[in-house]
């Protein structure tokens, strides 16, 4: 390949780079993600021998983020007819060469078993993982390798207390090189762009640090899960009336006792807290018929515990629970919005905090009382995690997982980020 490309001038040492461990880490919109994608897809056209393997924690996200970059990378060097690219298997193979790039989700794990011949690996959103999927992955590739073997890691340093930093960015056992990045080191970002991270500064201290600075995030020591949940502030004195024009969100967690849901709205910029439901010894059909009783008439949206979708034999027929909450409720397909993946406890801690701060939200003293009680008295461990026990009522946190769930739902554009990518100038 011989035309120029267009590569931040932070990120031009890494291109030759030949460490075991390459770790891109830093802002938001610092180009990391993209400069991986450039690298990946110039080793295919420029080393021989190449089955590179592209990694996020679960599959479902592979289509919009790092499968999206390549192809926009091989699209903006104008090498997309050398490529066969199939959009099922999210793979690409280089013909004039043989190379090939395989896309993964962990929780595929004996596709990714089944892969032979891996010679390099990116691993994009690596705080998704945990250290035992990163030391999985480092026995992955074995043997003789025509070119270097490197494994790229790229993130935001989301916590202080994250095992990349412990276990990984302090420890001494590996070979690696470190590139610490800001958006102020992505020469493509317009004004506007910097002032949406810049803006945080005042809105969200937490993001701004992570997000615009690209420091570890310092975490509240307090110990309370919400240390952002202020009673006077959240709780609303009277009880909070019902939007028949808006739709309801109702988000699932199915501990088997109690069983429960948040019923929330969203409009003029408010989330709304209307009913916290703990069913005890009860069961799914029960809860929806609770729910159909309170709310008949309403436009129900689904979320919840991601969990529920494999299969229970604690569902009648051997369901999962979403099919059963789709039948009861008489919901079409696009009300029903479960992620692939719960939210990390340590990010989501980050979220909802931030919500609590910058965002209205009220929540009814009457009907969300588990909820009140729940982000008034739950508490992290030592790693940031929220602490559980089944058998003490004041740590079930069911009505907080609740309530988490919603707010991965409604608020996962809270901070809306500026497209990471670079394009390539050198035709301009």
């Amino acid at each position: 390949m011989n035309k120029a490309i267009a590569v931040n001038k932070i990120y031009q040492k890494a291109i030759k780079n030949t460490s075991q461990i390459l770790i891109l880490y830093g802002s938001a919109a610092s180009g990391k993600s993209y400069f991986a994608a450039q690298k990946t897809v110039l080793r295919l056209l420029s080393e021989q021998g190449h089955r590179i393997l592209v990694i996020r924690k679960v599959g479902n996200t592979i289509k919009d983020s790092v499968f999206a970059l390549l192809k926009e990378v091989i699209s903006d060097w104008g090498v997309y007819s050398e490529f066969e690219i199939n959009k099922t298997d999210k793979t690409f193979l280089h013909l004039p060469t043989g190379n090939e790039i395989i896309c993964k989700g962990l929780d595929e794990p004996e596709k990714i078993k089944s892969i032979q011949g891996i010679t390099s690996m990116w691993i994009e959103e690596a705080t998704e993982l945990d250290f035992n999927d990163f030391t999985q992955l480092l026995l992955r590739i074995r043997g003789d390798k025509p070119n270097y073997v490197q494994y790229l890691l790229t993130f935001n340093p989301i916590s202080e207390n994250h095992w990349l930093k412990t276990n990984l960015v302090e420890s001494p056992h590996y070979t690696k090189t470190l590139i610490k990045s800001t958006y102020l080191d992505n020469a493509y970002l317009t004004d506007q762009d910097k002032a949406t991270l810049e803006r945080l500064k005042e809105t969200n201290p937490l993001y701004y640090q992570i997000y615009c600075l690209g420091e570890w995030g310092v975490e509240d020591k307090s110990g309370k899960f919400a240390y952002a949940f202020d009673a006077n502030k959240h709780v609303s004195k009277v009880p909070l009336i019902y939007n028949e024009n808006e739709p309801l969100y109702l988000s699932f967690d199915f501990n088997v006792n109690p069983i429960s849901c948040l019923a929330a709205q969203y409009y003029n910029n408010t989330l709304y807290c209307l009913n916290s439901l703990k069913l005890e010894n009860s069961n799914i059909y029960e809860l929806c018929d609770r729910i159909l009783a309170t709310y008949p008439q309403a436009l129900y949206i689904v979320t919840g515990d991601a969990t529920g979708q494999a299969r229970s034999a604690l569902v009648n027929d051997n369901l999962n629970y979403y099919k059963v909450i789709k039948q009861q409720l008489g919901l079409t397909d696009t009300q029903v919005q479960v992620p692939a993946i719960n939210p990390s406890l340590v990010e989501n801690r980050v979220l909802i905090n931030a919500v609590l701060q910058t965002q209205p939200v009220l929540i009814d003293k009457e009907h969300c009382q588990p909820l009140v009680y729940d982000l008034t008295y739950c508490e992290v461990d030592a790693d940031n995690k929220l602490v559980k026990d089944r058998s003490n009522e004041a740590r079930k946190a069911d009505a907080i997982d609740c309530f988490r769930y919603v707010l991965a739902k409604l608020y996962k554009t809270l901070l809306r980020l500026p497209k990471h990518g670079i394009p390539d100038s050198s035709s301009n």
